[in-house]
């Protein structure tokens, strides 16, 4: 699959429908944040369990509404692209459903929960996974700007974090702590296992092609031997048999001629060698070597 490939985000188009008009309708009524935005005490004192999943887009601050908003768009648009709408969805929701009954667990003084540094950094570590998956060829100008956003993402929800830490509230501190944490690690998680499914589909598809293209060897004792290969084989055979006589005599040969040009060289004959027997004598030697 590659990043040509087009998917509808409808999903994402329906998240962001939602938490803009969230936003906007907190900003005009002025405490809508309350009825949706995730809330401990009630959920467990007043059963409001509806809060663990609709606090995923309630927006309750303007400057996550300005900066997360557009994180959501560019990074989700570039994820669904590459893989599926569900796979960006799906991911979403169940870590929104973790963190919400993780947060409900927390103690009751802690402050509300709206849609924040979750989605935000679950968005860059699924894009930050999604783009060094096998299962699918990115051009390098794709990965590179999605690398980009992704790691602005990241430092900005780190940096955040940080300033929580120095404002001296302790819940507010966990409460980012729990956001990032949560949303890096089901963000690389739904990341890996699409990836794993991917890649198996991949091979599941192929598998086929690959069967039907590879040559099937079967051994020659397996076949029945036609009357031209015995044919065949014999001549070699033959041939080969042949072959090594005609070695072993010329080593016959050899063997004589030398005893002659010896008896000759004992006789003091050296003057007697034929121009032969001397090129007889530089090969022989030579071949000693």
């Amino acid at each position: 699959m590659t990043s040509k490939s087009v998917h509808r985000p409808f999903f994402l188009m329906l998240m962001l429908t939602l938490m803009s008009l969230f936003f906007i309708a907190q900003l005009i009524i002025g405490d809508l944040s309350s009825a949706l935005t995730l809330i401990p005490q009630k959920v467990i004192e007043g059963n409001e369990w509806w809060r663990i999943a609709t606090h995923i887009f309630a927006i309750d601050s303007a400057l996550l509404a300005f900066i997360g908003i557009p994180i959501y768009f560019w990074l989700g648009r570039e994820v669904i692209q590459l893989s599926h709408d569900f796979v960006f969805f799906l991911g979403l929701t169940i870590g929104a459903l973790i963190i919400g009954l993780m947060y409900s667990a927390m103690p009751m003084d802690c402050p509300p929960m709206g849609a924040g540094l979750y989605g935000m950094l679950y968005s860059a570590s699924l894009a930050m996974t999604i783009i060094r998956s096998p299962a699918i060829d990115i051009p390098a100008l794709t990965k590179l700007r999605i690398s980009i956003i992704a790691t602005f993402t990241i430092g900005f929800g780190f940096v955040f974090l940080g300033a929580s830490m120095f404002s001296g509230n302790t819940m507010q501190m966990y409460t980012y702590a729990l956001e990032s944490g949560t949303g890096i690690m089901i963000g690389l998680l739904s990341g890996l296992m699409w990836s794993h499914v991917r890649l198996a589909s991949k091979e599941k598809q192929y598998q086929p092609f690959v069967k039907s293209t590879m040559p099937t060897y079967v051994p020659i004792t397996s076949q029945p031997m036609r009357r031209d290969e015995k044919t065949m084989i014999n001549i070699i055979i033959q041939q080969n048999e042949e072959t090594q006589s005609i070695l072993i005599e010329d080593d016959i040969d050899d063997e004589e001629m030398l005893n002659v040009i010896l008896e000759k060289l004992l006789d003091n004959q050296f003057e007697d060698l034929s121009e032969d027997d001397k090129a007889f004598l530089e090969r022989y030697s030579r071949s000693l070597k």
